[in-house]
């Protein structure tokens, strides 16, 4: 799924879910507007998200529940919620991503495993990484600036 323009949609501009989506690719997308996620990747799907440009979702730029991703190179702006949303058991490498006035988090890792490195996240409403009851998420080399709660948060939840 490459170089399309996706404008003012439902609940995601880009669905990736089921286990039988191995190795999908999504690149060099432009996507704004979403009333959920502007890309979301569920239910055991295995995708690498590149070089997407994601602004104005109602909820998450990037919403990752119980899957497997790469997401590398994108640019998450104005989101109403996190800009990337890691959640329930799910891998994800996080890289040299840009997520930019995010109204929660910039990332954020709920029961999940991964790692966080060489991202911008800046100006964001909460933490610019949160990581709740996500004890194995290896953080490094990210540049945290202006987000309102803190640079990172590590913790059990609640």
């Amino acid at each position: 799924i490459q170089n399309n323009y996706i404008d003012s949609v439902g609940i995601s501009g880009i669905i990736i879910t089921d286990k039988g989506s191995k190795g999908k690719a999504v690149t060099g997308n432009k996507i704004s507007n979403c009333s959920m996620m502007g890309i979301s990747v569920s239910v055991g799907a295995k995708a690498s998200l590149n070089k997407n440009s994601i602004n104005m979702s109602k909820k998450y730029g990037i919403n990752v529940d119980k899957a497997s991703v790469s997401i590398v190179g994108n640019r998450i702006s104005k989101s109403k919620g996190h800009g990337i949303n890691i959640v329930n058991h799910a891998d994800a490498t996080v890289k040299s991503n840009t997520v930019v006035e995010s109204s929660l988090h910039a990332i954020c890792f709920t029961s999940s495993k991964g790692t966080v490195s060489k991202n911008i996240c800046k100006n964001n409403k909460g933490f610019g990484i949160c990581c709740v009851k996500s004890g194995s998420v290896k953080i490094s080399g990210n540049k945290l600036s202006n987000n309102k709660k803190g640079k990172v948060y590590k913790g059990k939840g609640k």
